[in-house]
C-alpha cells in the first residue's frame, strides 16, 4: 500500500509517543502506529507488513492518512486528491525553491481558498498564472471560474480529467518536494 499521513506534530514528542493535531483534534501515536504515521510524515509511505497496514488502517479511521492499494503514479495521484496541502505556520529550515515551486506556493497561499490537487494540475496544465486577478479572497470567484467550467463542475469531474493530464506526474513531484522541505503540511 501507498499512504500519505495527514496533521502535524503538534507539541514536542519522545520517540515512544507522537502529539498529532488534524483541524481541532489531538491524537497520540505509539508503537507501530506512531512509525507508520512518520513513515509518511514527508513523503509517500508503504507498508511491508500485515502489522502496518493493520496500522494504516487505524489511522485512515481516525483521519490521519490516505492510502490506495496498488504503488503505481496514478494511485499516488488519487492519494493526493483526498488530501489539502497548507503552509505551517512556521517555516524553519528555508530551502531554495525552484521556479516551479515558488509558482505552486504563491497559487497554495495566495488563492483566498484550499486548492486540490487536481485544481492544482489544471491551473499548471492550462498555464494559469497566480496574478493578483485570481489570487486573495476577493479574486476567489474569479478563480473558482477559471477552473470550473460546463465540462468541470459535475462531481468529481475534475479529478477524473486531471488524473489523465500530461503535467500530472511533474505536479504530484512538485507537491511531494515541497513537503519533504517542509514548505506544507498535509490535512
Amino acid at each position: 500500500m501507498v499512504y500519505l499521513s495527514k496533521g502535524m506534530i503538534y507539541k514536542n514528542t519522545s520517540e515512544w509517543e507522537l502529539h498529532i493535531s488534524r483541524g481541532k483534534q489531538k491524537f497520540c501515536l505509539t508503537g507501530i502506529q506512531a512509525e507508520v504515521w512518520n513513515n509518511g510524515r514527508f513523503s509517500f509511505g508503504h507498508t511491508k507488513t500485515a502489522d502496518e497496514e493493520q496500522a494504516l488502517q487505524e489511522l485512515t479511521e481516525m483521519g490521519l492518512a490516505e492510502y490506495e492499494t496498488a504503488e503505481t503514479s496514478v494511485d499516488e495521484y488519487r492519494v493526493l486528491t483526498r488530501c489539502i496541502f497548507c503552509v505551517p505556520e512556521f517555516l524553519p529550515h528555508r530551502f531554495s525553491l525552484t521556479r516551479t515551486e515558488r509558482k505552486l506556493m504563491r497559487w497554495i497561499k495566495k488563492a483566498g481558498i484550499h486548492l486540490s490537487t487536481a485544481e492544482l494540475i489544471f491551473l499548471e496544465e492550462n498555464n494559469v498564472q497566480p496574478k493578483f486577478c485570481m489570487l486573495y479572497k476577493r479574486n476567489r470567484q474569479a478563480l473558482t471560474q477559471r477552473i470550473y467550467t460546463a465540462n468541470t463542475i459535475t462531481d468529481t469531474v475534475l479529478e477524473n480529467q486531471m488524473e489523465y493530464a500530461a503535467c500530472r506526474d511533474k505536479v504530484v513531484g512538485l507537491l511531494l518536494n515541497l513537503l519533504k522541505k517542509k514548505y506544507l503540511v498535509v490535512v
